[in-house]
């Protein structure tokens, strides 16, 4: 073999250096700066103006961070255990709070109360829709409560379910509500509109998490036990997919999903402190993050920031531009 001119031999160096960069751009790459919030943070959600509002559910308030540099805006004292929120339409910040069972509602730009109201026992999930309302769970019984967002009056009260184990919440692209019942294994569809049960269906064991691609109007379910993530056509309710949460030879525990703009799912584990990018078409898990210590909750801003509460280091962790942009708050991407 002739030996190689210089010239040809440095250009063969270069690019195997450029490949070196890119093989060195792993599955953990991407992670930009860990923020420290409140005590115990659980929840997590973005606003009209991509500020990341967080739920410290062993402190007294909520956090909100700039999404420019994750610095600290404000502290909002709300009351004891904050443990979910949701943005509705108006930009404003509804929490619910397990130690009073109730709901605050905030000013988004200011940050101050401008309602309390009364809830069920033990609320677990809330969820502003398009319509004007806020819809919220109850973990001991299996009530789902509906609310005017403009007045916080009731407006309806349904019983979904066999029994207790209400869970996960999300809208429907029509409109409709979609309730995870993790203790009986299934969800319900109700109509968002009078709360008629329109159907149920049976999942994995227990399912704890929801997210919707409104663009393809699939419903996606984080079955936490079984340790999958099953994919429902939103019209039919038919499974359309089946997907293991798997790391090497390793199965994990999912806890929370979002979906992002090209219809990719997020899932957080808190088994091995892990986040996954999973292709929504295929279930293929396409990159993971190793994060901070027991991961909780997930959300996906307008730049394609990743942000997600991690519950033992009372800290929120930002994975910069890893996924498609997606409107924001939530509610804006219903239609």
């Amino acid at each position: 073999m002739r030996p190689l001119k210089l010239g040809i031999f440095i250009k063969i160096l270069v690019m195997l250096v450029l490949i070196g960069m890119l093989g060195a751009n792993n599955s953990f790459a991407g992670i930009i700066k860990t923020y420290k919030v409140g005590k115990s943070p659980l929840a997590i959600a973005i606003d009209a103006s991509g500020n990341v509002w967080v739920a410290n559910s062993e402190a007294s308030y909520i956090t909100k961070i700039s999404e420019k540099n994750g610095k600290t805006i404000g502290k909002y004292y709300v009351g004891k255990d904050p443990i979910a929120l949701s943005i509705d339409m108006q930009n404003n910040v509804w929490v619910l709070l397990a130690d009073s069972d109730s709901i605050i509602k905030l000013n988004g730009q200011t940050g101050n109360i401008i309602g309390k109201y009364n809830d069920r026992k033990w609320p677990d999930a809330i969820v502003a829709d398009y319509s004007g309302n806020i819809w919220t769970t109850s973990l001991r019984s299996d009530i789902v409560t509906k609310l005017n967002c403009t007045t916080g009056s009731v407006l309806g009260i349904y019983h979904v379910g066999k029994g207790p184990g209400l869970m996960g919440l999300a809208v429907g692209k029509s409109g409709n509500i979609w309730v995870v019942n993790s203790d009986d294994n299934y969800i319900t569809k109700i109509n968002g509109s009078t709360g008629a049960i329109m159907a149920e269906y049976p999942l994995g064991k227990h399912p704890i998490a929801i997210a919707i691609d409104y663009k393809s109007n699939s419903v996606f379910i984080a079955n936490s036990e079984s340790k999958r993530i099953m994919k429902l056509d939103a019209k039919t309710g038919s499974i359309i997919g089946d997907y293991p949460i798997k790391q090497g030879i390793y199965h994990r525990y999912p806890t929370s999903i979002a979906v992002d703009g090209a219809g990719n799912v997020w899932i957080v584990s808190i088994e091995g402190d892990r986040v996954f990018e999973m292709n929504g078409k295929t279930g293929v898990i396409m990159k993971e993050y190793r994060i901070s210590n027991w991961p909780t909750h997930i959300a996906i801003d307008n730049k394609g920031d990743v942000w997600v509460t991690n519950n033992l280091s009372n800290t929120v962790t930002e994975i910069c531009k890893a996924a498609m942009p997606v409107k924001t708050p939530l509610v804006l991407q219903i239609k």
